[in-house]
């Protein structure tokens, strides 16, 4: 539980040795943007939480190598946009929360890979139909 640490920033590679994690909370902190590799080597992790950050964007391939991942939470960062792609990767995943951020439009195609998906929170965006 790295939350509420008031972290700026990680560096790429902090949890290459932590294979077994399953639950990484890196929430009410203080970060921006995330490095490409930082979650490499994460492939057991199924609970990612990144809430209550300053998030403003995401690398399409931030998520790339966790395969295993259940729950996303993204609520109350300042993310704009969420590239096509970023969620391709998780066919696994049941939870997905962006709510609370600075959304106005998301791709059609942005979550055609989430087939397993049940819960999904957008509200609280500036997103128009």
């Amino acid at each position: 539980d790295l939350s509420s640490n008031k972290l700026l920033n990680l560096p790429e590679g902090v949890f290459i040795t932590n294979t077994v994690l399953f639950l990484l909370d890196l929430s009410s902190n203080r970060l921006t943007t995330l490095p490409k590799g930082v979650f490499i080597g994460l492939r057991n992790l199924e609970d990612l939480f990144l809430s209550k950050n300053h998030l403003n964007k995401l690398d399409i391939d931030i998520l790339k190598n966790l395969a295993s991942l259940k729950c996303i939470r993204l609520e109350e960062n300042r993310l704009r946009d969420l590239p096509v792609g970023i969620f391709d990767s998780q066919t696994n995943l049941i939870e997905l929360n962006i709510r609370e951020n600075r959304l106005v439009s998301l791709p059609a195609s942005l979550f055609s890979q989430l087939e397993r998906l049940i819960t999904l929170d957008m509200s609280s965006n500036a997103i128009s139909v």
